[in-house]
């Protein structure tokens, strides 16, 4: 992003996130915490090693993300399909009732 204010100009990095993802992984990070002593150790680790809170937080968040892509990546065939099916008939009105209001389209 450039800024420039008539006598100076900076260029500046802009990083963009998906934040609800970021809230969800954070979240998960932190209920782990309470709920499995090898995320809490991780945790202590990178404490140890000097990140604050929400970098250790963050840390613990990818590791949990990269043990599930690895999982699923590397899932015996047949292993999800006992999963709940979606519906459709009731699911994907809604769904796209949700993401027109997001993006903007259908109101009025």
């Amino acid at each position: 992003m450039t800024v420039a204010s008539g006598k100076k100009r900076a260029v500046l990095a802009r990083h963009v996130r998906n934040r609800r993802l970021y809230d969800a992984i954070d979240h998960w990070g932190f209920s782990a915490l309470s709920a499995s002593s090898r995320a809490r150790e991780f945790y202590d680790q990178r404490r140890d090693i000097g990140d604050l809170h929400h970098q250790a937080l963050r840390a613990l968040g990818n590791r949990l993300v990269g043990i599930l892509h690895g999982y699923l990546r590397h899932a015996p065939p047949g292993l999800l399909d006992d999963l709940p099916k979606i519906h459709r008939s009731t699911e994907v009105p809604v769904l796209s009732f949700v993401v027109r209001q997001r993006v903007g389209y259908g109101r009025g």
